[in-house]
């Protein structure tokens, strides 16, 4: 062989072992594996005192970041989950898991008063019959207006409105002809 083919195969060998080196995954190194295995009993205690002291206080803040994603939970029960877990993802990821949180021992489930503000959140829309919106828009129920009006409509604007009347009068014969259907049933 060549000078040159040797040190091609040479240098193929060396790049091969460089790269499964570099590529090669680091294991990771835990704990017990450090102290040995006779300390892995103690190391799992002091794990978990350690958790315990990192635990941070329950703060207003907190609270209204639970409450922002479930309105339902009252106060009593978020600050028991946070207290408990001491962080709002796990209190999170504990609602979420369970769609409720446990109650306080001193609060029942029926008598958990919801704050005014989520009842109102809650609350059903009105009857459609209140939204009328050919008052609202000041639509004339007697005017025909069909796809080629909105279409010949110059500029945006009026483009826009001729849309808008189009739609709910369009929206209101449906209305009443399911009305209709439903009368003759």
């Amino acid at each position: 062989m060549e000078t040159s083919t040797t040190v091609f195969i040479a240098t193929l060998a060396l790049g091969f072992i460089v790269l499964r080196w570099l590529i090669a995954p680091i294991p990771p190194h835990l704990p017990a594996e450090v102290h040995g295995s006779s300390g892995s009993s103690s190391t799992s205690s002091s794990a978990r005192r350690t958790n315990a002291g990192n635990r941070r206080p329950v703060t207003q803040s907190m609270i209204e970041v639970v409450q922002t994603v479930a309105p339902q939970l009252t106060v009593g029960q978020i600050r028991m989950d946070l207290e408990r877990t001491g962080s709002v993802e796990l209190t999170l990821e504990r609602f979420m898991e369970n769609g409720s949180l446990p109650f306080p021992a001193g609060e029942d489930p029926s008598t958990a008063g919801v704050n005014s503000d989520t009842d109102s959140h809650n609350r059903k829309p009105g009857k459609p019959s209140e939204i009328n919106l050919l008052e609202r828009y000041a639509i004339d129920p007697e005017d025909e207006i069909d796809e080629d009006d909105v279409a010949a409509a110059k500029d945006g604007y009026s483009l826009m409105a001729q849309r808008k009347k189009y739609m709910i009068l369009n929206a209101r014969k449906r209305m009443q002809q399911q009305q209709l259907l439903a009368e003759s049933i």
